[in-house]
This record gives structure tokens, C-alpha cells and sequence, in this order.
């Protein structure tokens, strides 16, 4: 199983250019996708000729003899992830204001976050607004995107801050003992606290620049 990257992504705008892209982006028999709520391929299509089926060693040596691309080399260098989108069924539309409707999609991706479909819907989308922000399971990176009609506010990918939540300090994990230590003066987290939290079982919460 792959490490997720999971993410929310959120289209506004006005009502009618909202159910347009939710209705294009929507997956098609063309590209083996009719289950897809997001299909990457409205954004990167793949070759009509890519290989689909099963991979194995035997379907590597035949696609590359007959310089046919096989899906997941294919989808890796051209989407950044080896899969399509994996979208949450809690899809949800509400009005923001009168006339602006927005729409947001959560979804995860196998690996990393597809930057390169993302940068093409914000061109495909100039009249759209998007915020996007998520994370690696592991808490490893995290993103954030904020476009504003045809305008890339900002567009961060950062490693976390890790936060003890009892105490709210700044932590660091010490690779040479195992255990994690607060920033401020090395000490192992936990070691003389009142919450008395094991630093061997202890997960901090991590924070970014933009929450």
C-alpha cells in the first residue's frame, strides 16, 4: 500500500461555471474512468494507446518493443502519481454569497500531490477561484494553493512544525536516542511535565505556515 497525500480542493465561483467543472472534470468510458468525480485525464489525457492491463515484467519488456507507454510510468512522470484521484463521497455544493457557489472535493493521491494537474486546471480555469491544502499521512510535507480568478496567491509545499499539544512547544524527533525533544532547550519531551506523556509513545501535531 502507498503512503497517501491527502488533500481538499475547493472550486468557487459563479453557479453556472462551478456545475460546468464539476461536470467536466467527471470521469469518461473514453478513458476507462466513468467511476471518476475527478478525472485527472480532463486535465493530462493519457495516450489513446496506453497500456492499462496488469504490469508485470513480461508487460514492461512488450510495451517498450512496440513503444507503447504503459499506465503506470505513464501516469507517474505526467500526473506525478501513479494513480487517479481517489475522491470522498462526502462531495458537498453551498452558496457563499448570492451569486457564488462553491464546491469541494476531498480526495487523496498515492505518493504525492499532483502538482502538474494541478497547475493545468488552474490554467484551464482562469475564471474559477481554488484553495487547496493537505497533507502526506506520515505529516512528512504539506501544500497549499490559493488561486484568485486566473491569480496564484500562493503556492506552498513545506515540512511541519511538530507541536507537543499538551504544552504547545515546538518538538524535534532525536534520531540517536529515539525520542523527541522540545526545541527550545533539548529536553525529551514528556521527561518532567505534568501530563506525564511517554516520549516513546508520544505523536506531535503538525502545523504550517498557512493554518
Amino acid at each position: 500500500m502507498p503512503n497517501w497525500f491527502y488533500f481538499t480542493l475547493e472550486v468557487s465561483g459563479k453557479k453556472k461555471d462551478v456545475e460546468s467543472f464539476m461536470d467536466n472534470v467527471q470521469g469518461s468510458e473514453k478513458y476507462e474512468s466513468e467511476e471518476q468525480k475527478f478525472d485527472f485525464n480532463h486535465f493530462i489525457p493519457q495516450p489513446e494507446n496506453v497500456f492499462r492491463g496488469n504490469l508485470g515484467v513480461e508487460e514492461r519488456k512488450r510495451c517498450a518493443e512496440n513503444n507503447i507507454p504503459n499506465w503506470y510510468d505513464w501516469n507517474t512522470h505526467n500526473w506525478g502519481t501513479k494513480w487517479n484521484a481517489v475522491v470522498d463521497d462526502r462531495v458537498c455544493e453551498y452558496s457563499v454569497s448570492g451569486k457564488n457557489h462553491s464546491l469541494v472535493y476531498r480526495m487523496r493521491t498515492a505518493w504525492a500531490f499532483p502538482s502538474d494537474v494541478i497547475e493545468k486546471m488552474l490554467e484551464m480555469y482562469p475564471h474559477l477561484s481554488f484553495e487547496i491544502e493537505g497533507e502526506e499521512e506520515t505529516g512528512s510535507y504539506g501544500i497549499y494553493v490559493k488561486h484568485d480568478n486566473g491569480n496564484t496567491v500562493s503556492w506552498h509545499e513545506e515540512d511541519p512544525t511538530l507541536i507537543d499539544e499538551y504544552t504547545d512547544k515546538e518538538v524535534y524527533y532525536d534520531s540517536a536516542s529515539h525520542v523527541y525533544r522540545y526545541t527550545e532547550n533539548n529536553e525529551v519531551v514528556g521527561a518532567e511535565d505534568e501530563f506525564s506523556h511517554d516520549s516513546h509513545d508520544f505523536y506531535p501535531i503538525t502545523k504550517y505556515s498557512w493554518s
